[in-house]
């Protein structure tokens, strides 16, 4: 049941916030806000990662994949890839408004 709510999340989420920036024009800010604050999150705890395992030689599968289980970079990571695909879904709408 999870995956399927987590499927349709990922295929309507966009969608929703492409019309909520058509309402709402600020919002393509807020959401491009988000994602820049979401990038930094995600590559800082990735780069400290990286530092900590270098440091310690502690390549372990468990100290590899222990970033999985930081919560901010899951969200941080989530919340990239709907903009990713907010982002697509509104050049695709951009591109077929447009005259050839």
């Amino acid at each position: 049941m999870l995956k399927i709510v987590m499927v349709l999340i990922i295929l309507f989420l966009p969608v929703f916030m492409y019309a909520l920036k058509e309402k709402f024009a600020p919002m393509a800010t807020v959401f491009t806000c988000l994602a820049y604050f979401s990038f930094l999150a995600f590559s800082i705890i990735a780069s400290l990662t990286v530092y900590d395992i270098i440091v310690t030689h502690r390549v372990f599968m468990t100290t590899v994949h222990r970033i999985f289980l930081n919560p901010v970079f899951i969200t941080s990571a989530s919340y990239l890839g709907l903009h990713l695909l907010y982002l697509l879904f509104s050049a695709i709408i951009k591109q077929r408004s447009t005259p050839f």
